[in-house]
C-alpha cells in the first residue's frame, strides 16, 4: 500500500488487528506510515464532478429525478484514498476494525487495461450489472469506432446509497447527456431497464454483459435468456409500427403517385418527403443537407431524420414512418430492398449510391429495383448494363455542390480570419505508415510486409507521376511481393485484400506526398500555408501548418475565398465535392492530375463502340477502321489502364506477366473485352470536362512549382479562370439541377406507368 501511494489505507488495516498493533515492529511500521503523505483525497474537491453528474442524470433519467437529493450524497464515515496509478479505494467505519470496502481491494487500472472488448461496431453495447470501478468505466468508455459511433453503457445499481460516492469519482456528465450512458438505479432498476429497451426500437439488447461484484452486494439478476425476451418484445414493436405505416398507402398505385405528382407540381399541396441519412458520415449528411435545401426550394416539404445520437447504431425508420404518409423516401448508399419490413413498398424511394457499395454492384440489387424506385448513381453503363438495373429507372447523377450555399459572396470578417496564400481542406492526416498500420494490424505478416514495401516503391514512382492507375498497381504489388521470402499469396487475396489496400495507400501517398511539396514551396517563397481537419496538429511534419477543423458552409466558404490557391489532392478523382464548393465559392483551385479525369470524351467514343460490338474481335475491327476509336483507344491505354490488342502484341504480353504474378493467369479476351467496357463506364461528368481544369493541374513537384508560381501572382488569370469554371458548375453540378431531373422524372415515370 505504501508503494502504491496509499499509505494511509495502511494505517486503518494495522488499526484493526487487535493486540498485534501493540508490537514494536508494528508500531514503529504505523509511525513510518503516519509520516508519509497518506494518499486520501477530500471529497469536497470532487463536489463540483459530482453535481455535474447528478444535474446530468436529473434532467435525462426522470425515475432518478425523485431522488435527487440523495443521489450525491457521501456517507459520513466515507473516507477516499487513490493510489498512483489511479485506483482509487474507498473505506467505511467497520465495527471489530478491519477496512469495510466500497470495491473489491485490487489494481483495478491494471485489469482494465487487460480487458479485451469485441470491435466498437453498430452491434456492440455493453451493460454493467452493478457499479464499474471508474477505471473499468474509463476502459469502456474508450471504445470508439473510427466513424464516431460510442457503443451504449447501460449500468444497472440496486442501491441508490452506493451512488454517491461513484458519482464522486467518475465523470459522466457529458456521455450522459449524449445518450451514451444509461443509469437505472434502485429496487425496481431492472425492470426499468428492460422497459427502457422495449420503447426503443433503434437500441439493441447489449451484446456485452459484465458484473461487478462490491463486497456485501447482491447484483440483480439479468441473464441472456432475459435479454433475449426483451429483444424479442422489441422486434414485436417494430412489427406493430411497420404495420401501422402499411394502412398509410393501402390506396398508393402508380396512378394515384401520378396524380400527387401532377398536383404537387401545380397548384396542390407540397410533397412530403422524409430523408433518412446518417451521422457517422460528415460526406453523406452533408449531401442530403443539401439535396433536401434544393427540394425545399421547389416547394416541398422535407425533413432529415439521422441517429439522434452517437450511441445509437440505427436510424428510427419505424416511428417515422408511422406517424404519417409521405411522398418521398431519400435514402444514400442503400437501396428499398436493405430496407425489407421498414419501409412500404408502394411509397416512392430514391437511393442515391454514392460510394462503390459491394452489395449494390451486383445483379441481384439492380434486380430489386420496383416501379416506385429511382437510382441515381454516376456510372449509367455499368450499373444498368453489367448489374441489370432499369435505365427507366436510372438518373446519371455526378457529385455535386449546392451553389446557394456556396456562393462567391464573401463575408469580409470571415474571410479575413481564414486569409492565406495556400490551402488544404481535408482529413486523412495520418502518415501512410500510420494508416499501413492501423488498417493491416490484423493481417497475416506476409500481406503486411508487402504492404508496407509497396509504400516505399510507390512514393517513388509518385515523384515522377500524378497518379496510380490499376497496371502500375500490379506492377509494385509484384515486385514487393517478390522482394519476400515468404509462401505465395492467394490471388483471392490479392483481389480482396492487397489491391483495395493498395489504392488506399496510393491515395494517401499522393496526399501528403503533395503536402510536403506545398510546404517547401510555402517556406521557400515566404507564403503561408494552412492545413484544415482533423489530426494535422500531431503530423510530424505538418503540425505547423495545421488550422483545424472547418465546418461545412459558410465557414468552409470563407476558407475557400480567402486563400489565393486551394488544392485538391485526391488518388481517385479530382471530382469531388470539395472540388466543386471550392469553384462555386469563387475559390482559385489547383489539383493533382488524375488520369481518370481527363478520359472522358476518349472513353465516350469508345462506349459507343461497345454497344456495335460483342466481343474483342469485333472491337479490334472497328478500332482498325476507324481513326477516332483508334486516338481514343490510344488516349486510354497512355494512362497504364489496359491495352486493347490481340494475344500476340508486346504491351498486352507485357500486360499479362503482370496478370499471371498477381492473379495466376492473364485475362482471356472474353476477360479483357469485359474489363476494355468497364473502364469507359462512369464518365458521365469528370473534373476535365470543366473548362480551364487542365490548365489548374499538376504531376510532379516541378510542374506544381511552376503552377503555383504562375498563378500566385496573377489574380486576373486566377478570376478569368473560376469565371469559366464556376459557370459550367452551377449549370452541370449543382443539387438545384438535381432536385428538378428527380421531381421530373418521377413525375413522368409514374405518369407512364398509369397509363
Amino acid at each position: 500500500l505504501e508503494r502504491a501511494g496509499v499509505p494511509g489505507l495502511g494505517v486503518h488495516l494495522l488499526a484493526g488487528i487487535g493486540e498485534a498493533a501493540t508490537r514494536p515492529e508494528v508500531e514503529q511500521c504505523r509511525i513510518e506510515l503516519e509520516a508519509s503523505p497518506s494518499g486520501e483525497v477530500d471529497w469536497s474537491s470532487l463536489a463540483a464532478r459530482c453535481a455535474a453528474n447528478v444535474e446530468a442524470l436529473v434532467e435525462t433519467h426522470p425515475p432518478l429525478a425523485a431522488h435527487a437529493e440523495r443521489l450525491g450524497v457521501v456517507p459520513t464515515d466515507a473516507r477516499l484514498y487513490v493510489t498512483r496509478n489511479g485506483n482509487p479505494h474507498v473505506i467505511r467505519g467497520a465495527s471489530g476494525g478491519g477496512l469495510r470496502l466500497f470495491f473489491p481491494l485490487a489494481d483495478h487500472a491494471g485489469h482494465a487495461r487487460r480487458i479485451e472488448l469485441p470491435p466498437p461496431r453498430g452491434n456492440l453495447g455493453m451493460l454493467c450489472l452493478g457499479l464499474p470501478v471508474p477505471p473499468l468505466l474509463a476502459h469502456l468508455m474508450a471504445s470508439v469506432d473510427p466513424s464516431g459511433y460510442t457503443p451504449p453503457i447501460d449500468i444497472i445499481e440496486p442501491d441508490l446509497a452506493a451512488l454517491g460516492p461513484w458519482l464522486h469519482l467518475v465523470d459522466i456528465a457529458g456521455a450522459v447527456r449524449a445518450g451514451r450512458v444509461h443509469l437505472f438505479a434502485g429496487a425496481e432498476a431492472v425492470g426499468t431497464y428492460t422497459a427502457f429497451l422495449e420503447r426503443s426500437v433503434t437500441r439493441h439488447p447489449p451484446t456485452v454483459l459484465i458484473r461487478n461484484q462490491r463486497p456485501d452486494v447482491r447484483l440483480p439478476t439479468l441473464d441472456r435468456a432475459q435479454l433475449d425476451a426483451t429483444g424479442r418484445r422489441q422486434e414485436q414493436r417494430r412489427a406493430d409500427l411497420f404495420t401501422q405505416q402499411t394502412r398509410h398507402y393501402a390506396e398508393c398505385d402508380s396512378a394515384f403517385w401520378a396524380r400527387r405528382y401532377d398536383g404537387a407540381a401545380g397548384e396542390g399541396p407540397p410533397l412530403s418527403i422524409v430523408a433518412f441519412t446518417t451521422r457517422f458520415s460528415t460526406y453523406i449528411q452533408h449531401a442530403m443537407r443539401d439535396l433536401a435545401a434544393a427540394l425545399r426550394r421547389r416547394g416541398c416539404r422535407v425533413e432529415i431524420v439521422m441517429e439522434p445520437d452517437d450511441a445509437t447504431a440505427a436510424v428510427d425508420t419505424w416511428t417515422t414512418l408511422a406517424a404519417e404518409r409521405h411522398d418521398l423516401i431519400l435514402v444514400i448508399n442503400h437501396l428499398r430492398f436493405e430496407l425489407e419490413g421498414r419501409v412500404d413498398p408502394r411509397i416512392p424511394y430514391v437511393g442515391w449510391i454514392q460510394d462503390h457499395m459491394p452489395a449494390l454492384c451486383t445483379p441481384a440489387a439492380g434486380r430489386s429495383v420496383t416501379s416506385y424506385d429511382l437510382v441515381l448513381a454516376r456510372n449509367a453503363t455499368e450499373m444498368c448494363t453489367r448489374h441489370a438495373y432499369p435505365r427507366e429507372r436510372f438518373l446519371p447523377t455526378p457529385n455535386l455542390t449546392d451553389a446557394v450555399l456556396y456562393h462567391p459572396d464573401r463575408v469580409s470578417d470571415d474571410v479575413a480570419r481564414a486569409g492565406c496564400d495556400l490551402s488544404y481542406v481535408g482529413h486523412g492526416s495520418g502518415p501512410p505508415e500510420a494508416l499501413w498500420e492501423e488498417t493491416t494490424v490484423a493481417l497475416p505478416a506476409p500481406h503486411r510486409a508487402v504492404l508496407r514495401t509497396f509504400i516505399d516503391a510507390a512514393r517513388v514512382r509518385l515523384e515522377r507521376r500524378g497518379d496510380m492507375p490499376y497496371l502500375l498497381q500490379l506492377e509494385l504489388l509484384a515486385e514487393a511481393e517478390a522482394a519476400h521470402g515468404h509462401p505465395p499469396i492467394t490471388p483471392a487475396d490479392r483481389e480482396r485484400v492487397l489491391l483495395p489496400a493498395a489504392a488506399a495507400l496510393g491515395d494517401r501517398i499522393i496526399r501528403h506526398q503533395s503536402l510536403a511539396w506545398a510546404a517547401e514551396w510555402a517556406e521557400t517563397r515566404g507564403r503561408r500555408l494552412r492545413l484544415y481537419g482533423r489530426g494535422w496538429d500531431r503530423h510530424p511534419a505538418f503540425a505547423r501548418y495545421a488550422a483545424g477543423e472547418v465546418a461545412n458552409g459558410p465557414p468552409l466558404r470563407s476558407v475557400y475565398q480567402a486563400s489565393t490557391i486551394n488544392l485538391q489532392l485526391n488518388g481517385f478523382t479530382a471530382f469531388h465535392q470539395r472540388l466543386l464548393d471550392a469553384i462555386a465559392s469563387g475559390g482559385f483551385v489547383l489539383s493533382r492530375k488524375i488520369g481518370r479525369d481527363f478520359m472522358g470524351p476518349a472513353c465516350r467514343v469508345i462506349a459507343d463502340a461497345f454497344t456495335a460490338a460483342a466481343s474483342l474481335d469485333g472491337i479490334l475491327a472497328r478500332r482498325a477502321a476507324d481513326q477516332n476509336l483508334d486516338e481514343a483507344f490510344t488516349t486510354v491505354e497512355a494512362l497504364g489502364l489496359a491495352r486493347c490488342a490481340e494475344a500476340t502484341d508486346p504491351t498486352r504480353q507485357r500486360e499479362a506477366g503482370l496478370m499471371t504474378a498477381v492473379w495466376g493467369r492473364p485475362h482471356t479476351d472474353a476477360e479483357l473485352f469485359e474489363r476494355l467496357r468497364t473502364i469507359t463506364e462512369g464518365t458521365d461528368a469528370l473534373a476535365g470536362d470543366i473548362p480551364g481544369f487542365a490548365d489548374t493541374v499538376f504531376e510532379t513537384k516541378q510542374q506544381m512549382f511552376e503552377q503555383l508560381d504562375r498563378y500566385d501572382g496573377d489574380p486576373a488569370a486566377r478570376a478569368a479562370l473560376v469565371a469559366r469554371m464556376r459557370a459550367w458548375v452551377c449549370e452541370h453540378a449543382t443539387y438545384d439541377a438535381l432536385a428538378g431531373r428527380v421531381l421530373t422524372r418521377l413525375r413522368e415515370r409514374f405518369a407512364a406507368d398509369a397509363g
